[in-house]
Protein backbone atom coordinates (compact mmCIF):
# COMPACT_ATOMS: atom_id res chain seq x y z
CA UNK A 1 0.00 0.00 0.00
CA UNK A 2 0.87 3.87 -0.59
CA UNK A 3 0.05 6.68 1.84
CA UNK A 4 -0.95 9.67 0.16
CA UNK A 5 -0.94 12.89 2.69
CA UNK A 6 -2.94 16.21 2.29
CA UNK A 7 -1.54 19.76 3.34
CA UNK A 8 -4.29 21.83 5.40
CA UNK A 9 -5.17 25.48 5.60
CA UNK A 10 -4.72 25.98 8.97
CA UNK A 11 -3.84 23.48 12.36
CA UNK A 12 -6.53 21.93 13.87
CA UNK A 13 -4.84 21.48 17.06
CA UNK A 14 -1.87 22.77 18.36
CA UNK A 15 1.25 21.48 16.58
CA UNK A 16 5.03 20.45 18.07
CA UNK A 17 7.31 22.71 16.37
CA UNK A 18 10.40 21.64 14.45
CA UNK A 19 13.77 23.09 16.20
CA UNK A 20 14.85 24.30 12.77
CA UNK A 21 14.09 24.08 8.99
CA UNK A 22 15.75 21.69 6.90
CA UNK A 23 19.41 22.96 5.73
CA UNK A 24 19.45 23.71 2.09
CA UNK A 25 16.82 26.54 2.67
CA UNK A 26 18.14 30.23 2.36
CA UNK A 27 15.56 31.63 3.39
CA UNK A 28 12.59 30.49 6.21
CA UNK A 29 11.24 34.21 7.49
CA UNK A 30 7.75 34.38 8.14
CA UNK A 31 7.27 30.59 6.40
CA UNK A 32 3.98 28.64 8.33
CA UNK A 33 3.42 25.80 10.58
CA UNK A 34 0.67 23.49 9.95
CA UNK A 35 -0.96 20.35 9.44
CA UNK A 36 -0.37 17.31 7.38
CA UNK A 37 -3.16 15.28 7.17
CA UNK A 38 -4.12 11.20 6.06
CA UNK A 39 -7.48 13.01 5.08
CA UNK A 40 -9.04 15.14 3.07
CA UNK A 41 -12.22 17.70 4.44
CA UNK A 42 -14.22 20.65 2.84
CA UNK A 43 -12.21 23.10 4.98
CA UNK A 44 -10.81 25.31 2.77
CA UNK A 45 -11.16 25.86 -1.42
CA UNK A 46 -8.06 26.61 -3.52
CA UNK A 47 -6.34 28.52 -0.72
CA UNK A 48 -2.68 30.28 -1.02
CA UNK A 49 -0.33 28.77 0.96
CA UNK A 50 2.41 31.03 -0.76
CA UNK A 51 3.05 34.63 -0.15
CA UNK A 52 6.60 34.51 1.24
CA UNK A 53 8.80 37.12 -0.78
CA UNK A 54 11.73 35.41 -2.37
CA UNK A 55 15.17 35.84 -1.49
CA UNK A 56 16.45 37.68 -4.31
CA UNK A 57 19.24 35.49 -5.50
CA UNK A 58 20.02 33.37 -8.10
CA UNK A 59 19.91 29.51 -7.03
CA UNK A 60 18.53 30.03 -3.87
CA UNK A 61 15.61 28.51 -2.20
CA UNK A 62 12.73 30.16 -0.27
CA UNK A 63 10.53 28.07 2.37
CA UNK A 64 6.65 28.81 2.25
CA UNK A 65 5.30 26.14 4.27
CA UNK A 66 5.87 23.03 6.80
CA UNK A 67 3.48 20.79 7.74
CA UNK A 68 3.63 18.44 10.28
CA UNK A 69 2.00 14.68 10.68
CA UNK A 70 0.65 13.17 13.86
CA UNK A 71 3.02 10.83 16.28
CA UNK A 72 4.35 8.42 14.20
CA UNK A 73 4.68 3.69 15.27
CA UNK A 74 8.29 2.66 15.20
CA UNK A 75 9.38 1.75 11.57
CA UNK A 76 11.63 2.17 8.93
CA UNK A 77 10.76 4.67 6.14
CA UNK A 78 12.38 4.51 2.95
CA UNK A 79 11.24 3.99 -1.05
CA UNK A 80 10.04 7.04 -2.79
CA UNK A 81 7.78 10.16 -2.73
CA UNK A 82 5.74 12.19 -4.99
CA UNK A 83 3.52 14.73 -5.11
CA UNK A 84 1.28 17.43 -6.95
CA UNK A 85 1.02 21.44 -6.20
CA UNK A 86 -1.37 24.07 -7.89
CA UNK A 87 1.45 27.14 -8.14
CA UNK A 88 1.97 30.56 -10.02
CA UNK A 89 4.81 33.05 -10.24
CA UNK A 90 3.81 36.75 -10.02
CA UNK A 91 5.95 38.00 -13.24
CA UNK A 92 8.15 36.04 -16.13
CA UNK A 93 10.94 37.05 -14.61
CA UNK A 94 10.93 35.33 -11.43
CA UNK A 95 11.69 31.63 -13.04
CA UNK A 96 10.87 30.14 -10.14
CA UNK A 97 10.36 25.57 -9.03
CA UNK A 98 8.48 24.09 -7.07
CA UNK A 99 10.89 23.20 -4.07
CA UNK A 100 10.86 20.71 -0.98
CA UNK A 101 12.22 18.67 1.52
CA UNK A 102 11.21 15.89 3.94
CA UNK A 103 12.35 14.88 7.25
CA UNK A 104 11.71 13.48 10.96
CA UNK A 105 11.30 15.08 14.20
CA UNK A 106 11.15 13.51 17.77
CA UNK A 107 9.00 14.21 20.18
CA UNK A 108 10.63 17.39 21.38
CA UNK A 109 10.79 18.78 18.04
CA UNK A 110 14.61 18.40 17.61
CA UNK A 111 15.50 15.73 14.52
CA UNK A 112 16.15 12.65 14.04
CA UNK A 113 16.78 12.20 10.55
CA UNK A 114 16.34 13.40 6.79
CA UNK A 115 14.27 11.46 4.45
CA UNK A 116 15.05 14.10 1.61
CA UNK A 117 17.10 17.21 1.42
CA UNK A 118 16.13 20.53 0.24
CA UNK A 119 15.75 20.00 -3.59
CA UNK A 120 13.78 21.37 -6.79
CA UNK A 121 13.88 20.97 -10.56
CA UNK A 122 16.65 23.66 -11.43
CA UNK A 123 15.50 23.57 -15.62
CA UNK A 124 13.51 26.76 -15.68
CA UNK A 125 14.36 27.42 -19.80
CA UNK A 126 11.25 25.70 -20.34
CA UNK A 127 7.27 25.96 -18.86
CA UNK A 128 7.20 23.14 -17.31
CA UNK A 129 8.61 22.53 -15.26
CA UNK A 130 9.57 26.27 -14.22
CA UNK A 131 6.20 27.63 -12.56
CA UNK A 132 3.29 29.27 -14.88
CA UNK A 133 2.41 33.15 -14.76
CA UNK A 134 -0.26 34.35 -13.24
CA UNK A 135 -3.19 31.27 -13.74
CA UNK A 136 -2.47 28.51 -11.01
CA UNK A 137 -0.94 25.27 -12.76
CA UNK A 138 -0.76 21.68 -11.87
CA UNK A 139 3.39 20.89 -11.07
CA UNK A 140 4.58 17.79 -9.68
CA UNK A 141 7.01 18.23 -7.16
CA UNK A 142 10.59 17.32 -8.92
CA UNK A 143 14.50 16.74 -7.72
CA UNK A 144 17.82 18.21 -9.38
CA UNK A 145 17.51 15.37 -11.71
CA UNK A 146 13.75 16.00 -13.03
CA UNK A 147 12.24 13.10 -11.90
CA UNK A 148 9.19 12.67 -10.21
CA UNK A 149 9.41 9.45 -8.16
CA UNK A 150 12.19 10.75 -5.78
CA UNK A 151 13.80 7.97 -3.62
CA UNK A 152 13.91 8.87 0.20
CA UNK A 153 17.17 7.91 2.23
CA UNK A 154 16.05 4.92 4.39
CA UNK A 155 15.53 6.26 8.08
CA UNK A 156 14.13 4.54 11.15
CA UNK A 157 11.98 6.36 13.34
CA UNK A 158 10.72 5.74 16.84
CA UNK A 159 7.34 6.06 18.77
CA UNK A 160 5.78 9.72 18.61
CA UNK A 161 8.67 11.00 16.06
CA UNK A 162 6.55 13.17 13.31
CA UNK A 163 6.83 13.56 9.10
CA UNK A 164 7.55 17.67 8.18
CA UNK A 165 7.52 18.14 4.86
CA UNK A 166 8.57 21.67 3.99
CA UNK A 167 7.95 23.32 0.66
CA UNK A 168 8.59 26.49 -1.21
CA UNK A 169 10.91 27.65 -4.39
CA UNK A 170 13.63 27.71 -5.43
CA UNK A 171 14.85 31.11 -8.08
CA UNK A 172 16.82 31.71 -10.95
CA UNK A 173 16.63 35.31 -11.11
CA UNK A 174 16.59 38.45 -8.37
CA UNK A 175 13.36 38.39 -8.16
CA UNK A 176 11.80 39.03 -4.70
CA UNK A 177 8.21 38.93 -6.01
CA UNK A 178 5.92 36.16 -3.49
CA UNK A 179 5.00 32.95 -5.39
CA UNK A 180 1.81 31.64 -4.81
CA UNK A 181 1.35 28.01 -4.07
CA UNK A 182 -2.76 26.81 -3.78
CA UNK A 183 -3.87 23.89 -2.20
CA UNK A 184 -7.32 22.45 -1.47
CA UNK A 185 -9.05 19.83 0.90
CA UNK A 186 -12.42 19.40 -0.51
CA UNK A 187 -12.83 15.42 -0.86
CA UNK A 188 -15.82 16.96 -3.49
CA UNK A 189 -13.15 17.90 -5.82
CA UNK A 190 -10.62 15.39 -5.77
CA UNK A 191 -7.21 14.87 -6.25
CA UNK A 192 -5.06 16.87 -8.64
CA UNK A 193 -4.03 14.74 -11.21
CA UNK A 194 -0.31 13.79 -12.31
CA UNK A 195 0.65 15.98 -14.86
CA UNK A 196 1.89 19.26 -15.22
CA UNK A 197 -1.17 20.87 -16.93
CA UNK A 198 -4.72 21.47 -14.69
CA UNK A 199 -6.07 24.09 -13.48
CA UNK A 200 -8.99 23.17 -12.25
CA UNK A 201 -9.16 23.76 -8.20
CA UNK A 202 -8.31 20.14 -5.92
CA UNK A 203 -6.18 18.58 -3.75
CA UNK A 204 -2.83 19.03 -3.32
CA UNK A 205 -0.94 16.31 -2.01
CA UNK A 206 2.36 14.09 -1.43
CA UNK A 207 2.62 10.51 -1.74
CA UNK A 208 4.92 8.02 -0.06
CA UNK A 209 5.41 4.46 -1.62
CA UNK A 210 5.27 2.51 1.47
CA UNK A 211 2.60 2.05 4.48
CA UNK A 212 3.35 4.65 7.21
CA UNK A 213 1.85 3.34 10.52
CA UNK A 214 0.42 6.38 12.38
CA UNK A 215 -0.20 6.69 16.20
CA UNK A 216 -3.65 8.06 17.50
CA UNK A 217 -4.62 11.13 15.68
CA UNK A 218 -7.45 14.05 16.84
CA UNK A 219 -9.69 14.38 13.97
CA UNK A 220 -12.26 16.96 14.66
CA UNK A 221 -14.57 18.51 17.32
CA UNK A 222 -18.18 20.29 17.19
CA UNK A 223 -19.99 22.04 20.06
CA UNK A 224 -23.16 23.17 20.80
CA UNK A 225 -23.38 26.60 21.06
CA UNK A 226 -20.63 27.49 19.22
CA UNK A 227 -18.80 28.42 22.09
CA UNK A 228 -16.16 31.28 20.88
CA UNK A 229 -19.22 33.77 20.17
CA UNK A 230 -19.34 36.10 22.63
CA UNK A 231 -23.24 36.07 22.52
CA UNK A 232 -22.93 32.18 22.13
CA UNK A 233 -26.16 30.63 24.61
CA UNK A 234 -27.74 27.58 25.29
CA UNK A 235 -30.42 26.47 27.52
CA UNK A 236 -31.63 23.56 25.47
CA UNK A 237 -33.23 19.89 27.35
CA UNK A 238 -31.93 17.66 26.33
CA UNK A 239 -28.62 19.49 24.08
CA UNK A 240 -27.98 17.85 20.61
CA UNK A 241 -24.53 18.12 18.98
CA UNK A 242 -24.22 17.61 15.47
CA UNK A 243 -21.02 15.32 14.90
CA UNK A 244 -18.37 16.27 12.73
CA UNK A 245 -18.25 14.86 9.05
CA UNK A 246 -15.99 12.33 7.16
CA UNK A 247 -16.12 10.74 10.29
CA UNK A 248 -14.79 6.73 10.02
CA UNK A 249 -16.16 3.55 11.53
CA UNK A 250 -13.58 2.96 14.64
CA UNK A 251 -12.99 6.56 15.28
CA UNK A 252 -12.98 7.26 19.02
CA UNK A 253 -16.02 10.02 20.10
CA UNK A 254 -15.95 11.86 23.42
CA UNK A 255 -19.02 13.76 24.09
CA UNK A 256 -18.73 15.66 27.19
CA UNK A 257 -21.97 17.75 28.88
CA UNK A 258 -21.47 20.86 31.14
CA UNK A 259 -24.44 22.20 33.36
CA UNK A 260 -24.12 25.36 35.55
CA UNK A 261 -25.16 23.49 38.26
CA UNK A 262 -24.22 21.75 41.69
CA UNK A 263 -24.98 18.13 41.35
CA UNK A 264 -27.12 18.00 38.62
CA UNK A 265 -27.64 14.51 36.67
CA UNK A 266 -26.03 14.01 33.05
CA UNK A 267 -27.18 11.53 31.18
CA UNK A 268 -27.37 10.39 27.24
CA UNK A 269 -30.68 11.02 25.95
CA UNK A 270 -30.30 10.49 22.15
CA UNK A 271 -27.48 7.40 21.47
CA UNK A 272 -27.86 8.19 17.62
CA UNK A 273 -27.11 4.53 16.65
CA UNK A 274 -24.05 4.35 19.37
CA UNK A 275 -23.04 2.30 22.36
CA UNK A 276 -22.19 4.82 24.89
CA UNK A 277 -19.78 4.72 27.68
CA UNK A 278 -20.49 6.89 30.85
CA UNK A 279 -17.64 8.17 32.79
CA UNK A 280 -18.40 9.67 36.82
CA UNK A 281 -19.98 12.71 36.73
CA UNK A 282 -17.34 15.44 38.45
CA UNK A 283 -18.54 18.64 39.62
CA UNK A 284 -18.17 21.45 42.24
CA UNK A 285 -20.53 24.73 43.19
CA UNK A 286 -22.27 25.40 40.52
CA UNK A 287 -20.68 22.97 37.92
CA UNK A 288 -21.43 19.78 37.17
CA UNK A 289 -19.55 18.15 33.81
CA UNK A 290 -19.98 14.45 32.75
CA UNK A 291 -17.79 12.45 29.54
CA UNK A 292 -19.72 10.29 27.35
CA UNK A 293 -17.67 7.54 24.90
CA UNK A 294 -18.29 5.73 22.43
CA UNK A 295 -16.53 4.04 18.93
CA UNK A 296 -17.86 4.91 16.24
CA UNK A 297 -19.76 2.31 14.25
CA UNK A 298 -19.84 3.95 10.89
CA UNK A 299 -23.46 5.88 11.30
CA UNK A 300 -25.18 8.09 12.65
CA UNK A 301 -28.88 8.49 13.19
CA UNK A 302 -29.87 11.71 14.70
CA UNK A 303 -27.85 14.13 16.73
CA UNK A 304 -26.98 12.54 19.52
CA UNK A 305 -27.90 14.24 22.91
CA UNK A 306 -27.04 14.67 26.56
CA UNK A 307 -30.24 15.21 29.20
CA UNK A 308 -29.68 17.94 32.10
CA UNK A 309 -32.90 17.56 33.77
CA UNK A 310 -33.23 21.46 33.61
CA UNK A 311 -33.28 24.41 30.76
CA UNK A 312 -30.30 26.18 32.58
CA UNK A 313 -27.17 26.98 31.20
CA UNK A 314 -26.29 23.83 29.31
CA UNK A 315 -23.02 22.91 26.80
CA UNK A 316 -22.29 20.09 25.03
CA UNK A 317 -18.73 19.74 23.34
CA UNK A 318 -17.92 16.87 20.79
CA UNK A 319 -14.12 15.82 20.39
CA UNK A 320 -13.17 13.04 18.04
CA UNK A 321 -10.14 10.75 17.40
CA UNK A 322 -8.53 8.38 14.94
CA UNK A 323 -6.81 5.01 15.67
CA UNK A 324 -4.05 3.39 13.76
CA UNK A 325 -5.10 0.86 11.24
CA UNK A 326 -7.11 -2.44 12.92
CA UNK A 327 -7.41 -0.91 16.46
CA UNK A 328 -10.01 -0.53 18.87
CA UNK A 329 -11.01 1.72 21.33
CA UNK A 330 -10.35 0.93 25.77
CA UNK A 331 -9.45 2.89 29.04
CA UNK A 332 -6.15 2.50 29.95
CA UNK A 333 -6.02 4.80 32.79
CA UNK A 334 -9.13 5.32 34.84
CA UNK A 335 -10.93 8.96 34.72
CA UNK A 336 -9.46 11.30 37.74
CA UNK A 337 -11.16 14.67 38.89
CA UNK A 338 -9.16 17.54 40.30
CA UNK A 339 -11.01 20.71 41.54
CA UNK A 340 -8.52 23.61 41.52
CA UNK A 341 -9.64 26.68 43.68
CA UNK A 342 -6.78 29.21 42.02
CA UNK A 343 -4.10 29.78 39.00
CA UNK A 344 -2.10 27.69 38.27
CA UNK A 345 -4.77 25.31 37.18
CA UNK A 346 -2.58 22.48 36.05
CA UNK A 347 -3.84 18.96 35.80
CA UNK A 348 -1.62 16.14 37.01
CA UNK A 349 -0.36 13.51 34.55
CA UNK A 350 -1.08 9.69 34.34
CA UNK A 351 1.55 7.59 33.68
CA UNK A 352 0.04 5.16 30.66
CA UNK A 353 0.46 1.32 30.70
CA UNK A 354 1.31 -1.22 28.09
CA UNK A 355 2.93 0.06 25.05
CA UNK A 356 0.22 0.36 23.37
CA UNK A 357 -0.85 3.78 21.41
CA UNK A 358 -2.55 6.12 23.94
CA UNK A 359 -4.62 9.52 24.20
CA UNK A 360 -5.07 11.51 27.25
CA UNK A 361 -7.69 13.95 26.88
CA UNK A 362 -7.81 16.60 30.10
CA UNK A 363 -10.50 18.98 30.72
CA UNK A 364 -11.36 22.31 32.70
CA UNK A 365 -14.81 23.58 33.72
CA UNK A 366 -15.73 27.20 35.23
CA UNK A 367 -19.37 28.93 36.52
CA UNK A 368 -17.96 31.95 34.61
CA UNK A 369 -17.05 32.92 30.78
CA UNK A 370 -13.46 33.04 31.13
CA UNK A 371 -11.16 32.24 27.89
CA UNK A 372 -8.35 29.74 28.32
CA UNK A 373 -4.82 29.72 26.44
CA UNK A 374 -0.98 29.96 27.59
CA UNK A 375 -1.00 25.50 27.30
CA UNK A 376 2.25 24.54 29.23
CA UNK A 377 3.42 20.75 29.71
CA UNK A 378 5.93 18.86 27.08
CA UNK A 379 3.90 17.45 24.00
CA UNK A 380 0.47 18.66 25.49
CA UNK A 381 -1.61 20.44 22.55
CA UNK A 382 -4.70 21.95 22.75
CA UNK A 383 -7.92 19.94 21.67
CA UNK A 384 -11.10 21.95 19.53
CA UNK A 385 -11.19 25.52 20.14
CA UNK A 386 -9.68 27.14 22.64
CA UNK A 387 -12.20 27.59 24.52
CA UNK A 388 -15.95 27.18 24.80
CA UNK A 389 -18.18 29.57 26.37
CA UNK A 390 -21.94 29.64 27.06
CA UNK A 391 -23.29 32.96 28.45
CA UNK A 392 -26.78 31.80 29.51
CA UNK A 393 -27.81 32.97 33.02
CA UNK A 394 -24.56 33.18 34.98
CA UNK A 395 -22.39 31.76 32.29
CA UNK A 396 -20.12 28.78 32.08
CA UNK A 397 -17.16 27.72 29.80
CA UNK A 398 -14.74 25.06 29.42
CA UNK A 399 -11.64 24.18 27.49
CA UNK A 400 -9.82 20.84 26.74
CA UNK A 401 -6.11 19.55 25.73
CA UNK A 402 -4.69 15.93 24.75
CA UNK A 403 -1.93 14.14 24.11
CA UNK A 404 -0.91 11.68 21.92
CA UNK A 405 1.53 9.28 23.24
CA UNK A 406 2.90 5.66 22.51
CA UNK A 407 4.65 3.42 24.49
CA UNK A 408 4.31 2.91 28.30
CA UNK A 409 5.04 6.12 30.93
CA UNK A 410 4.29 9.52 31.95
CA UNK A 411 2.69 11.66 30.30
CA UNK A 412 4.00 14.74 32.53
CA UNK A 413 1.38 17.80 33.74
CA UNK A 414 -0.76 19.91 31.92
CA UNK A 415 -1.52 23.61 32.25
CA UNK A 416 -3.57 26.38 31.06
CA UNK A 417 -3.95 29.63 32.09
CA UNK A 418 -7.56 31.67 32.13
CA UNK A 419 -6.39 35.05 29.76
CA UNK A 420 -9.98 36.92 30.60
CA UNK A 421 -12.30 36.75 33.66
CA UNK A 422 -10.04 35.33 35.61
CA UNK A 423 -9.09 33.99 37.98
CA UNK A 424 -12.40 31.33 38.92
CA UNK A 425 -12.20 28.35 40.56
CA UNK A 426 -12.10 25.51 38.11
CA UNK A 427 -13.06 21.57 38.06
CA UNK A 428 -10.89 19.38 35.68
CA UNK A 429 -10.46 15.56 34.37
CA UNK A 430 -8.05 13.38 33.04
CA UNK A 431 -8.37 10.39 31.81
CA UNK A 432 -6.81 7.90 29.48
CA UNK A 433 -7.71 5.60 26.26
CA UNK A 434 -5.84 2.86 24.15
CA UNK A 435 -6.07 1.95 21.01
CA UNK A 436 -5.59 -1.52 21.14
CA UNK A 437 -4.77 -3.87 18.18
CA UNK A 438 -7.51 -5.94 17.01
CA UNK A 439 -6.05 -9.70 17.14
CA UNK A 440 -5.75 -11.24 14.15
CA UNK A 441 -8.99 -13.87 12.64
CA UNK A 442 -8.61 -17.57 14.30
CA UNK A 443 -6.70 -19.77 11.94
CA UNK A 444 -8.75 -22.55 9.84
CA UNK A 445 -7.93 -25.91 11.01
CA UNK A 446 -8.31 -28.67 8.76
CA UNK A 447 -8.87 -31.99 10.48
CA UNK A 448 -8.76 -35.57 8.88
CA UNK A 449 -11.57 -37.88 10.21
CA UNK A 450 -10.38 -41.62 9.96
CA UNK A 451 -13.63 -43.87 8.76
CA UNK A 452 -13.48 -47.84 9.14
CA UNK A 453 -14.89 -49.27 5.95
CA UNK A 454 -17.42 -52.26 5.96
CA UNK A 455 -18.68 -54.36 3.50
Amino acid sequence: MVTRMYPASAPTGGLVTPSSWSAGWNKTAGAGTKELLLWTEALYTNVNLGGITASGTSGHFTAQQRFISQPLLPQTIAGTVKGQFLCNEVAAGDNFTLAFAIKVIQADGSDRGVLIGTTASDDTATTPPEIVVTTPTNRRLLNSAESASITLSSLAVSAGDRLVFEFGVRQASTATSAPAIFACADSALGDLAENDTATTAANAWIEFSQDIAFGVTFYREAATPAGLNAVATGTADPTAVTPPTGMRAGDLVCMIGHQRATGATLAVSQASGQTWNSLTAIGGTTITARVFWCVFNGTWGSDPSVDFSAAVCNSVQMLTFRPPTNHFWAINVAQVELDIAAAPHTITGQTTLRDNPTLTLAGWFTADDNQWGNIAGGAWQVCGDSWYINQSGSDQSSSYAYLSKIGAGATGNVTKDQTALGDDPSVTFIVTFEAVPKPPPPAVVLQSVARAASF
